[in-house]
């Protein structure tokens, strides 16, 4: 499962071996471009809200700088539903001014970046066990980076 597929630049680096991929987004223009340029038996595409809509089945689901576009609210209605994935990769951007952790925002007017904030699933109001699994550098923007969690579901 990857929700917040995007445009798929970043997924389809991913080496799926015998894996089933679904990529979803809200942007429904993006899963039809999606689904007719890489489409087949192995890769599919679907409309989907990761805050409102049920999340289809997987053991492995990628969130990618979808959370950092949504209010706390937004994403501890979006992280219960999360846990019936047996893992869960979620990244997002951090920066230097990411000092004010988990600032609540209104949903999809901007980042928390652009409001000096960033996410740490590990710190309130989320307090979840999370494992820092990847930071990497933003070459174009100095002292900002994406960070990677991990998150175990105990299924």
């Amino acid at each position: 499962m990857d929700l917040g597929c995007g445009d798929f630049r970043v997924a389809s680096q991913i080496d799926l071996g015998r894996a089933n991929y679904l990529g979803c987004d809200i942007v429904e223009e993006l899963i039809a471009r999606n689904t007719a340029s890489f489409g087949n038996d192995k890769i599919s595409f679907g409309s989907l809200d990761i805050v409102t809509d049920d999340l289809p089945d997987g053991d492995l689901c990628l969130v990618r700088q979808v959370f950092q576009h949504l209010s706390n609210g937004d994403i501890l209605r979006s992280l219960v539903k999360l846990s019936a994935y047996r893992f869960v990769l979620i990244t997002d951007e951090l920066g230097p001014a990411s000092a004010r952790p988990n600032l609540d925002i209104e949903a999809f007017r901007g980042t928390r970046t652009d409001f000096g904030s960033g996410l740490y699933y590990d710190q309130p109001p989320f307090n979840l066990p999370v494992e820092v699994v990847l930071d990497t550098p933003i070459m174009s923007r100095k002292g900002y980076y994406l960070r990677t969690v991990l998150l175990r579901s105990e299924r």
